[in-house]
């Protein structure tokens, strides 16, 4: 294994994501931009913490990801589940997909080889209270090693 590859990636993005959840009552367009802002974001952080994308994806990782917010109050989880998306797709190879009956071309990192069950599990999402942190988000990726019998 090539010594050059690190084993594990963690960067932070200054603020919380974008509210995605199926409840918010948001028209789809919108819905879709603010997806495309949080994985364009991920992207842009990842390589401004010094990072560069990977020229081969993992196939199975754990992925963490860490809302800090300044307040200590009640969240309701099905709300904040659909708000990693954008950021769990900035880990996938670039790919794309149709809007409006056209072909829309999408970034992704290529951290990993896809954002499925098979490959990352069930990705752990923590919120944390700090005010001094406050708004922002940590994504924390580390590889996880297959070893053959």
């Amino acid at each position: 294994m090539n010594s050059d590859i690190p084993a594990s990636y963690t960067w932070t993005i200054p603020r919380l994501p974008m509210v995605l959840s199926p409840n918010s009552r948001t028209s789809r367009y919108v819905l879709h931009k603010r997806h495309d802002t949080d994985l364009q974001d991920s992207i842009g952080y990842f390589l401004q913490a010094g990072y560069t994308k990977p020229l081969t994806s993992w196939s199975k990782a754990r992925v963490k990801i860490t809302f800090i917010v300044a307040q200590n109050r009640a969240r309701d989880w099905d709300n904040w589940r659909p708000r990693g998306k954008g950021f769990l797709d900035s880990l996938k190879p670039a790919s794309g997909y149709f809007r409006r009956n056209r072909w829309v071309e999408a970034s992704g990192l290529g951290i990993i080889a896809d954002d499925n069950m098979e490959c990352i599990g069930e990705p752990e999402m923590v919120i944390v209270v700090d005010k001094a942190r406050a708004p922002a988000t940590v994504i924390e990726i580390e590889r996880e090693e297959i070893f053959l019998a």
